[in-house]
């Protein structure tokens, strides 16, 4: 007589669709790995059911060791990467996908449990621990995943090379058209206040348990360590490389960017400088740039809160460290005399290399045509400013003549110190082969130069009627009495 009762086929449970959890979980338990677990699990608790009774150890050992067999037989028709298989079942991950909400309670839930037990443990059972799980991680197959991966993306690149931003686009543009921004930025503006809550109760938070923090703010010279340590041994071993090979492969990189794009971007960024100096020229008031406005508006709010005693003393205390700083670096340089004497050695090529530069500069002026080299010039020296100029020494002699008159013998008493530490053999010994030198190799330049001054000074000191006449006589005089020893006529 035919049996004609159907047999449950969880692969094929109805509303499943081929792939229900039923399914996935009947797959899964074929696999060598998950009999294995299951033959331990089994094995454990038929011991512990056994323990303290004769006849249930009589009765456990046989079918544990049936258990067990049955488990570790791994059955042809398995194969050993059965759960890579069972995974890669596209029906049995959707329906994997569908439960992960549900799931990932239950899995925090476990890891937790997993984690208090090992904090119970001894250091060698965590060690135990660590150990088995990087044992059973198969860096190989993590590599195969990764490189599986990169290669699925690289096939559809290939096929179409903007495979991933249309699908990117696709989102984006969707999210762009379904969003209503006016209520993201209802939503940001009200959200200041909470957001400004949160960042201050955090703060409580940490500073109601200052050992917590002081030990979380400990990590950070930890992880600055580690960059410094990790950026050390990267140049070490560029360092070792021979400088064909670290140049070759710096050049390299250097070649691979895109020139044109980066002039771009320097051409987009001029741009947007120009147009919001000239956006805020046009929307501020007349002779006053909107943005001078808003920074004046801005910085006058800043200052109100601003304790100025503190301010300058906090800067004060910036330019102590900045001195102490380079007194140190000093004292190590002269503790170091060779390193001071190289010092001494190459201090004049940055001067040099300044004055190629400046020299290389008018060396391609020299290639220009005269008439655009003398036009660009002209308009150069007509955009100085020289109102401004004369102004501001107008006021640099004003500021001087209060000083002078509110505190008299501040300049004299500043200039007297001066004055008053220098050592003047020292100083008459430098200027007396200073000016020997100076006027020997200078001697060309001074016999051409000399007379064109002179002239051009006695011509400007001839009378003219303008109220100087009488002063410009008196110095004549004095001048021609010391020379001569005569009056002048």
């Amino acid at each position: 007589m035919t049996d004609t009762r159907k047999r449950f086929n969880p692969k094929q449970s109805p509303g499943n669709g081929g792939g229900s959890l039923a399914g996935f979980a009947a797959e899964l338990l074929t696999t060598p790995e998950c009999r294995e677990a299951v033959g331990q699990v089994f094995s454990e608790v038929v011991a512990g059911w056994a323990s303290g009774s004769r006849l249930r150890k009589s009765v456990a050992r046989p079918v544990a060791w049936a258990v067990s067999r049955g488990a570790s037989r791994h059955g042809g028709a398995h194969d050993p990467d059965g759960i890579a298989k069972v995974f890669s079942n596209p029906d049995y991950c959707q329906a994997l996908v569908k439960q992960l909400p549900a799931m990932t309670g239950g899995m925090v839930s476990m890891l937790h449990a997993m984690v208090l037990h090992l904090e119970t443990l001894p250091p060698e059972g965590k060690a135990d621990f660590v150990d088995d799980i990087v044992s059973q991680a198969n860096s190989g197959k993590m590599g195969e995943v990764f490189t599986s991966l990169a290669r699925t993306a690289c096939d559809l690149q290939t096929s179409d090379p903007t495979f991933f931003s249309k699908r990117v686009l696709t989102l984006l543009a969707s999210f762009i058209e379904t969003a209503d921004f006016g209520e993201l930025r209802e939503f940001l503006d009200h959200s200041r206040k909470d957001l400004a809550a949160l960042a201050t109760g955090v703060n409580e938070l940490a500073f109601e348990n200052p050992a917590k923090l002081v030990l979380l703010l400990s990590a950070i010279p930890d992880a600055s360590n580690f960059l410094l340590v990790f950026t050390e041994d990267l140049l070490k071993r560029f360092a070792d490389l021979p400088p064909d090979v670290l140049s070759d492969i710096l050049l390299t990189f250097f070649k691979e960017i895109d020139g044109q794009t980066l002039g771009q971007l320097v051409d987009r960024a001029n741009e947007i400088v120009r147009l919001v100096h000239t956006g805020s020229s046009l929307i501020g008031d007349a002779g006053s740039p909107q943005f001078t406005s808003d920074l004046r508006e801005k910085l006058r709010v800043a200052a109100a809160e601003v304790d100025p005693e503190l301010f300058f003393k906090a800067s004060n205390a910036l330019i102590d460290g900045r001195e102490a700083v380079v007194k140190t670096a000093l004292d190590v340089t002269g503790e170091n005399p060779e390193l001071l004497l190289l010092h001494l050695k190459h201090l004049s090529a940055r001067k040099n290399s300044n004055i190629r530069l400046m020299k290389h500069r008018l060396e391609i002026l020299e290639t220009l045509p005269e008439e655009d080299v003398a036009r660009a010039l002209a308009d150069g020296l007509s955009g100085w400013n020289g109102y401004d100029l004369a102004e501001a020494l107008n006021l640099a002699a004003y500021t001087a003549n209060t000083l002078k008159a509110t505190n008299p013998d501040a300049v004299e008493q500043t200039m007297s110190d001066f004055f008053g530490a220098l050592d003047l053999q020292e100083v008459e010994e430098t200027l007396t082969w200073l000016a020997k030198d100076v006027g020997k190799a200078a001697r060309p330049l001074i016999r051409v130069a000399a007379p064109i001054l002179i002239k051009e000074v006695l011509g400007c000191l001839t009378p003219e009627d303008d109220g100087n006449d009488e002063p410009i006589a008196e110095a004549f005089t004095m001048l021609c009495r010391t020379i001569t020893g005569k009056e002048a006529r």
